[in-house]
């Protein structure tokens, strides 16, 4: 059932329906009769014509009546087109009654009382009520009229055909059923859903109720929660403005106990916070709807409170009231007051201070202008934003047209382009940028400049703008041309010196190396003739004397000119001291001094250069001895935390305090008659301190005249990376021809270099053969079987085949033949590419001998590690040290090296150097053809001078070899400048190599045919 019909309202609406479709169907049923009896009237024989016509006339009339009602009901619903229907009805039959005479026992008179039956259910009680009162009006006064003979009443001849009866009542009939079926089944419907919304009525009863109780409580509620509220809520009356409602937050910010009280505080005040403003609002909220503003009241004790309020429509129990939400804004209200009070010092105060900005910045302005250098700034886009006076001289320009111009529209385009450019590389990279320009000033002159330019960050590290300071330095440009001709003059005469000196050393070592030479030999021959032995003894140690006071002269010369060296070897402390002493210990027996060791706890080795701290040592002996005609000369020994210290005590004639002060400067003695009386040069203390402060160490000296003196020797107790006993231990422990039986390969493509490999394997016993490439080599393996060689040394950089290459075809015909990597890259990169191609180990150029030695056991498994003790003879050895001094000579070049890669053979390294001098001869002419016609054969070339001058010693050369090997593979343009610079350090160096070799050969006794 739908849910209309579950409301009175939908009962009716039900009815007014069911009225509607009843009386829709009775209209077309009455339309249906009225054709009915129209075809019965008309085909019925045996009528008169005048009362056919008549009857057809009728039921003509009905039937247009049934479909004008029809059209009705559309517009003016059933009820109306219903009663117009039985209005015609009757009319109809009753006029055809008296027409006919049939009086009374016309049918008609059977459709008006069912006409007004249906009246009374269709249109309404009352119309039914109406209709039926008519009906038997009409009855009665048929009746009457027949029975005063006004009508004829039924007779033969008016009698209505049967067809007629029937038609008619079963019309009737079936309207009055389906009438009454209708409101029937509709009064039943009526009765059962007005029980259902009995039933609806009382649960919705039962609702109100519950929910008149949970309103109750929800009232109850929200009272509360207002009550609780954070802020201060109250309710207006709309007609009047009288306060209806306030919480428990408003009482409290008020300090108050009721509304009437609340109310004068709240609402009772001055403009424009009176009642009258309140009845304003609360129009305009009644009439707009919600708004805020700003409210002020004061309290019990008469404070302000200020309040931010929210008035709004408020429905309680159907009754319309404003409600105010406010909150007390009272403190925001003071911090604002405060806030425009403090800005109104802050604006003061920004006053004071903009009078002092731009007081200070007419002082920096004044500042700038005074400063002795041009100074400008400019923005990115290159528009100058500040510059000084300077500046303004040196552009020719005043401040206002230099001011928001760029350097093109203030100098020529060279100048501009030059300018832009510095500038946009110091604006992208952001780092500081200085250079010397020479710049032409407005006058026309030229001058040097300092231009620096600095890029001005923002706090997120990014360029803002540019300063550029420009400082004249021509004064100190000229005078740095002066002190570097000066410097160049000074370095001339100084090496003429130190060519004199040399010269002089020469002349004076050749005359004296025979005169001591003849004088030992007569000490030796006339030890029987006492009065020739004593003269031969008086030449020797004048002799001596005088090549000490040489050496002096030649050392302090070399630390005076800086370049004494000082090397870091693997020493023995305890050992130094001893031979010091063995050193002076017959000078000191010959005066009958007491010359003695004292040594404390000492480390093994230590690191530092044995030759100069002998050399320091003997000199404050030497000194101690000199200066004690008679009691003791001691020489102490002791580690103090990270120094090591020797302490030469003596018991001599001591020195004045003033004295000690001097003692250390050049050519300086205790006065000048103790150097009459002991003689010497004064040089030797000056020599040793100068030897002490470059091995990081120094001498002190404490003295008391008539008692002896103290000098202490102070030297870094340094601790060396590899101990040197196992290494020299195991070498020698080896024998002297520990390759012995060994066959080894050496694979360089510069033949100066497989000389030197194969001197060095075959002085330690090796059969040594070599390639020049990979190539070579492997063809030198593959034609021998894979077991002939027993070691291969392979070096990485040749050309055609490089030893790489090499190296992996020789794995696959030998894979257990170890091959040890020769390179002149020791990086680890270098390494691990050699590893990754096969080879077993890496030795970087230029090669240790001692190393390779050790390299080539290891591989091919003949080393044997031994732990042996040195004895006190090998302790005392002092390997090479003559050939060293001879060696160290020749300046620039460590032929020390170059003789270790010889084996130590002096004889294969002067030849080796003879082969080098001839090879480069003419080498520029060469490499420069090459250059011209195959620049690859240009880099073979300066890659074979790079590794045969490193081998050789001669480091410079080899580092611009290398550098034009670089330039080789970048075109000749910039080749042939690397080539200008080697050519002129490769002359230099010849030329003080062949003079070194002349003198060599000589003193050795050694000629090689050059040719």
């Amino acid at each position: 059932m739908r849910s209309e019909l579950r409301t009175l309202a939908g009962i009716t609406d039900r009815i007014n329906a069911s009225v509607e479709k009843t009386a829709k169907v009775a209209l077309a049923l009455a339309l249906l009769g009225g054709v009915l009896l129209v075809i019965a009237v008309w085909k019925q024989p045996g009528q008169g014509v005048a009362l056919q016509e008549a009857r057809i006339a009728v039921a003509s009339a009905v039937s247009f009546a049934a479909l004008l009602s029809l059209a009705m009901l559309r517009r003016f619903g059933g009820q109306v087109a219903f009663a117009f229907f039985s209005l015609c009805c009757y009319v109809g039959s009753t006029g055809l009654s008296i027409y006919a005479g049939t009086g009374v026992a016309s049918p008609g008179n059977a459709v008006t009382l069912t006409l007004a039956v249906l009246s009374g259910f269709l249109v309404s009680p009352r119309a039914g009520l109406l209709t039926t009162l008519t009906a038997l009006a009409s009855v009665i006064g048929l009746t009457w009229a027949q029975s005063m003979g006004w009508i004829s009443g039924l007779n033969s001849t008016n009698i209505p055909p049967a067809a007629t009866y029937l038609v008619s009542y079963l019309c009737m009939f079936s309207i009055a059923g389906w009438t009454i079926y209708q409101f029937g089944t509709m009064f039943l419907q009526a009765i059962h859903h007005l029980d259902r919304a009995r039933v609806a009525l009382e649960d919705k009863v039962q609702q109100l109720e519950k929910t008149k109780i949970e309103l109750k409580d929800s009232e109850q509620r929200l009272t509360a929660l207002l009550d609780t509220a954070p802020m201060a809520i109250l309710i207006f009356h709309i007609e009047d403005g009288r306060l209806h409602y306030a919480n428990q937050h408003a009482m409290k910010e008020h300090q108050v106990r009721s509304l009437i009280e609340l109310e004068r505080l709240a609402v009772c005040t001055q403009e424009p916070f009176s009642r009258a403003d309140l009845l304003q609002a609360i129009e305009q909220t009644y009439q707009f709807g919600p708004h805020e503003r700003q409210w002020r009241s004061v309290d019990h004790s008469g404070k302000e409170l200020w309040w931010s309020v929210r008035l709004d429509i408020l429905l309680l129990d159907g009754i319309e009231y404003v409600a105010a939400f406010g909150e007390n804004i009272t403190d925001q209200i003071t911090v604002h007051q405060s806030l425009i009070d403090e800005q109104f010092r802050l604006e003061e105060k920004v006053k004071d201070r903009t009078k002092e900005l731009l007081e200070q910045q007419r002082q920096l302005n004044a500042i700038l202008d005074a400063l002795p250098v041009a100074l400008s700034i400019k923005d990115l886009q290159g528009r100058y934003r500040m510059c000084n006076h300077v500046f303004e001289t040196l552009a020719g320009k005043r401040q206002a047209e230099v001011l928001g111009h760029e350097d093109g529209e203030l100098f020529n385009f060279p100048i501009a382009y030059a300018i832009g450019h510095d500038d946009a590389e110091v604006i992208q990279v952001g780092v500081s940028k200085r250079s010397e320009q020479d710049i032409l000033t407005a006058e026309g002159e030229l001058k040097d400049f300092l231009v620096t330019k600095v890029p001005l960050l923002d706090d997120r590290g990014h360029a803002q703008a540019l300063l550029t300071l420009a400082t004249d330095i021509s004064d100190i440009k000229a005078l740095q041309r002066e002190l570097r001709a000066a410097t160049k003059d000074a370095e001339r005469l100084a090496q003429i010196k130190a060519e004199f000196l040399a010269n002089m050393s020469h002349e004076i070592r050749t005359p004296l190396h025979g005169v001591l030479g003849l004088a030992h030999i007569g000490v030796r021959e006339h030890a029987q003739d006492p009065d020739a032995l004593a003269l031969f003894q008086k030449i020797t140690r004048s002799g001596q004397h005088l090549l000490g006071v040489v050496n002096d002269i030649l050392d302090f010369s070399k630390i005076d000119a800086g370049k004494m060296h000082i090397e870091s070897n693997c020493i023995n402390p305890l050992q130094i001291a001893e031979e010091a002493l063995n050193i002076l210990a017959e000078r000191a027996a010959s005066k009958g001094l007491k010359l003695s060791l004292q040594a404390g706890p000492l480390p093994n080795w230590i690191s530092g250069d044995n030759l100069r701290i002998q050399q320091i040592l003997i000199n404050l002996l030497s000194n101690g001895v000199k200066f004690t005609e008679r009691g003791y000369v001691t020489l102490s020994v002791e580690r103090q935390d990270d120094w090591l210290t020797f302490s030469v005590t003596d018991s001599g004639i001591g020195m004045p305090p003033q004295m000690l002060s001097r003692v250390f400067s050049p050519f300086e003695q205790a006065d000048t008659s103790i150097t009459r009386q002991f003689g010497g040069t004064g040089l030797g203390l000056t020599i040793s301190r100068q030897l002490a402060r470059l091995m990081g160490g120094d001498i002190d000296v404490v003295s008391t005249p008539g008692k002896g003196s103290t000098f202490t020797l102070r030297i870094p107790n340094k601790t060396p990376e590899t101990p040197p006993v196992t290494a020299l231990v195991a070498r020698k422990h080896l024998g002297p021809r520990p390759l012995t039986g060994l066959r080894v390969l050496a694979v360089d493509d510069v033949d100066v270099n497989r000389e030197i490999l194969q001197h060095l394997l075959e002085s330690e016993g090796a059969e040594a053969m070599t390639a020049s490439d990979g190539l070579d080599a492997l063809t030198q393996i593959q034609s021998h079987s894979p077991d002939y060689f027993d070691v291969v040394l392979m070096d990485v950089q040749m050309p055609g085949m490089d030893g790489l290459a090499a190296t992996a075809h020789i794995k696959q015909h030998a894979p257990a033949l170890p091959v040890i990597a020769l390179t002149a890259h020791a990086l680890a990169e270098e390494r691990a590419r050699c590893l990754e191609a096969g080879m077993c180990s890496h030795l970087p150029k230029p090669v240790d001998p001692e190393k390779m030695v050790l390299e080539i056991l290891g591989k091919a498994g003949r080393l044997v590690a031994h732990e042996v003790e040195p004895t006190s003879s090998e302790r005392q050895m002092k390997t090479g040290e003559d050939m060293t001094q001879a060696l160290n000579t020749l300046h620039g070049v460590d032929l020390n090296m170059a003789l270790a890669r010889c084996g130590g053979k002096v004889n294969v390294l002067i030849k080796l150097l003879h082969t080098f001098s001839k090879n480069q001869q003419g080498l520029s002419t060469r490499i420069e053809a090459q250059l011209a016609s195959a620049p690859e054969e240009a880099r073979r070339t300066a890659h074979a001078l790079k590794g045969t001058s490193a081998n050789l010693g001669f480091a410079e050369i080899s580092l611009l070899a290398a550098e034009l090997e670089e330039a080789c593979q970048k075109g000749v343009d910039v080749a042939l400048p690397a080539l200008r610079i080697l050519e002129k350090a490769l002359d230099g160096t010849l030329t003080q190599l062949n003079e070194w070799l002349t003198q060599a050969d000589e003193s050795l006794g050694i000629a090689y045919n050059t040719a």
